[in-house]
């Protein structure tokens, strides 16, 4: 079968120094207008083009912080990817319509149909996300406005946890090794399930730059899916 990438991108100039951490955070919280071009999601189009390299397609889901800028849109274009909203302000429907809105405005476009949600629940991570995680809510509002909602933020324990149930991915394996259940860690096991069903893998571009086992873990998993002969499917929107 395949293996789905969902990309949250959540930091617009990245963590992986302390004045590009500060900066995304100032951005984010205090100045989401401020147009500082130098260094804007350098670290998302490093991941897009190693991505491109590799031949994997990927979905995108940007935070209105986080908007894909024309070179971006170019790298998406160029690796057949696609994109949608990271849902901040999870409060009622109607934000999520505005947000939808917003982000359309900035990236030029009017065609934007899925969005994943920001945040599991645990942690409040900045001035305007709403920390509540209901995912019953959201398959709701997406039907209602016919928006896709393809998948919940849960970590798989075990590789029968990537089961799609009605449609929806509710758990996800995660790149970033220290997010993941310990009972399921191993890339191998991934690669077994996906093998004969869909998998759906998270990743964030900021890890993927910051840390170096999340940068290995992902290109360990691309060189098996290549072996396995495993393609890589974005989610259909």
């Amino acid at each position: 079968m395949a293996l789905i990438l969902r990309v949250d991108v959540d930091k617009p100039y990245g963590k992986h120094t302390i004045i590009r951490k500060l900066l995304s955070k100032v951005v984010e919280d205090y100045l989401p207008n401020l147009n500082i071009k130098t260094g804007y999601l350098s670290h998302l189009k490093e991941m897009v083009n190693c991505c491109n390299q590799m031949g994997v397609c990927g979905h995108f889901f940007h935070r209105i912080c986080t908007f894909p800028d024309q070179e971006t849109l170019s790298l998406y274009k160029v690796g057949n990817h696609s994109y949608g909203l990271h849902f901040e302000n999870s409060r009622n429907e109607e934000n999520l319509v505005n947000e939808i809105k917003q982000l359309e405005e900035r990236t030029g476009v009017t065609n934007i149909k899925s969005f994943s949600k920001h945040g599991s629940g645990e942690f409040k991570l900045g001035k305007y996300h709403y920390p509540a995680y209901e995912p019953e809510k959201y398959k709701k509002w997406a039907a209602n406005l016919g928006l896709s909602y393809h998948s919940g933020n849960g970590i798989a324990k075990s590789p029968s946890d990537l089961d799609k149930i009605n449609g929806f991915n509710e758990y996800l394996f995660w790149m970033e090794p220290t997010y993941r259940n310990n009972a399921f860690k191993n890339i191998v096991s991934l690669v077994d399930y996906a093998e004969k069903k869909d998998a759906v893998v998270i990743i964030h571009p900021c890890n993927f730059i910051a840390d170096l086992d999340t940068f290995n873990e992902f290109k360990k998993l691309v060189n098996l899916s290549k072996e396995r002969g495993i393609l890589w499917r974005k989610i259909e929107a």
